[in-house]
């Protein structure tokens, strides 16, 4: 039977892909929503930082349940493929269906989180859904900063158990989330003149690499780097001048492409074909990836030799990927090399750790901030992302698993996740908080391959409906 997209919640999700919401720039979503609340006469309370919660009173029968809080973030990653003339500050998201999927053209679908958005709406504007108060909660720059859970006020909180729509997997609830380390940092100095007699200069160019959401999709080894790969196929040369370096977009964003202009030593041209054997090798273990290795004319200006060194000595000391797993084959402790970007003549650069077991984490951080040190690497500016953990048979998972199993006839699988979500900083501001996420499947979020399965977005959105309606 072919999905449809007839449920209510698909409307507001047509709706808000129409609205820009880059993280950041949330004030136009915002207003969106608080029209909503003002037009239905609900109660609703905004910030500075643009968050919006309304709160929608019991149904019938219900008014003696605790309050239930709904949570989701407005924002959304922008990414798109290269030479897609998209403005994410104006333009809307086109939403075309292929298949079961829902996505958009050339550019993130914007279904984390515009699914939990969508979601709440549709169960604010029902008249028939059965539920205890509700307390639905819209936060802003969750992609980027968490300033707009660092700064929602906790005072106007009401909720004690919150059940969050910011998740990938229908059939994982998340219980925990990781904290986060994330890095900016240059490294500089005027770049110098190169003979051109003695060297010879190349571009070596990775693309079309899968990418990905740094926490989601970490462990997938398929996915690869092409910052660290470009970083360790250079070390068959002895000497590597770089003159240009440029990679991924985003600290929280598994890059997808990589581009760097090298000259070496005339004497070490012979070398040359070891790193052709390597890029074949490259290619055969990621079977989309597009990797090119072009003679380019001789280029004046270069960064010393010692500086080169540095760099790609510190990208390959950097642990990348899935780095610690549980005995449940949980990621618990990864790292990520975001991106590479010159600006004149600094190179920025945008990495991050992730992590749930706090000794692991600061046993890394401790070796990165060293590798800095020993390889004249300057911290610009650095941020932390609170984690949240939980008893694993808190009463609101119990109620969550029950309801799982009755409407599916299988367990859902308690999970915690290398993704960093609010939760760290409500559980700051509410004591004892109960917290799970769910959503539907989906994939490849944080990339313009993002897509999200309709079978499954209508399946979840029976299974909130069943939460609502019978939790305890």
């Amino acid at each position: 039977m072919m999905e449809t997209l007839n449920y209510d919640f698909w409307k507001y999700f047509k709706e808000i892909s129409n609205i820009p919401r880059r993280s950041g720039e949330e004030s136009k979503i915002a207003k969106y929503i608080i029209d909503f609340a003002i037009k239905r006469n609900f109660k609703y309370y905004t910030d500075k930082y643009n968050n919006v919660v309304i709160w929608k009173e019991a149904s019938e029968g219900l008014q003696d349940k605790e309050i239930l809080g709904l949570q989701c973030h407005t924002d959304m990653i922008c990414e798109k493929l290269i030479n897609t003339e998209h403005d994410f500050s104006k333009d809307p998201l086109k939403l075309i269906v292929e298949g079961d999927f829902i996505k958009a053209v050339n550019t993130t679908l914007g279904a984390d989180d515009g699914i939990g958005v969508a979601y709440i709406l549709a169960i604010l504007d029902s008249k028939e859904i059965k539920h205890p108060k509700l307390e639905c909660i819209f936060t802003t720059e969750e992609e980027t900063t968490m300033n707009g859970a660092m700064g929602l006020d906790a005072s106007i909180l009401q909720s004690k158990r919150i059940i969050s729509f910011d998740n990938d997997n229908e059939e994982e609830m998340w219980i925990s989330s990781a904290t986060a380390k994330e890095w900016t940092s240059t490294i500089k100095e005027p770049q110098i003149d190169l003979n051109p007699e003695e060297f010879t200069t190349f571009c070596l160019n990775l693309d079309k690499f899968k990418g990905g959401h740094s926490g989601i999709d970490i462990g997938d080894v398929t996915r690869g780097n092409p910052i660290k790969i470009i970083a360790e196929l250079l070390n068959c040369f002895s000497d590597v001048y770089i003159s240009d370096f440029e990679g991924g977009s985003k600290v929280n964003i598994i890059p997808r492409d990589c581009k760097i202009i090298f000259s070496i030593n005339n004497n070490e041209l012979s070398k040359v074909s070891v790193l052709e054997n390597e890029i074949s090798r490259i290619k055969n273990m990621y079977q989309t990836a597009d990797i090119s290795l072009n003679k380019i004319n001789n280029v004046q200006k270069s960064y010393s030799k010692q500086l080169s060194e540095n760099l790609l000595k510190f990208i390959n000391s950097f642990q990348n990927g899935a780095i610690v797993k549980d005995e449940y084959g949980n990621v618990i402790l990864s790292g990520n090399f975001g991106a590479v970007k010159k600006e004149n003549e600094v190179m920025n650069l945008l990495y991050s750790i992730r992590y749930n077991s706090s000794k692991l984490g600061l046993k890394l951080e401790n070796k990165i901030e060293s590798d800095m040190e020993h390889y004249n690497i300057e911290a610009k500016n650095h941020g932390n992302i609170l984690g949240y953990e939980q008893e694993e048979n808190s009463q609101l998972i119990e109620c969550c698993e029950k309801i799982y199993y009755k409407c599916f006839n299988k367990k859902i699988k308690k999970v915690k996740v290398q993704a960093c979500l609010e939760c760290g900083y409500f559980s700051n501001k509410i004591p004892n908080l109960q917290y799970v996420a769910i959503a539907p499947n989906i994939y490849n979020a944080h990339s313009p391959d993002e897509r999200m399965s309709i079978k499954s977005a209508n399946k979840m959105w029976n299974f909130i409906i069943e939460i609502l309606e019978n939790i305890n």
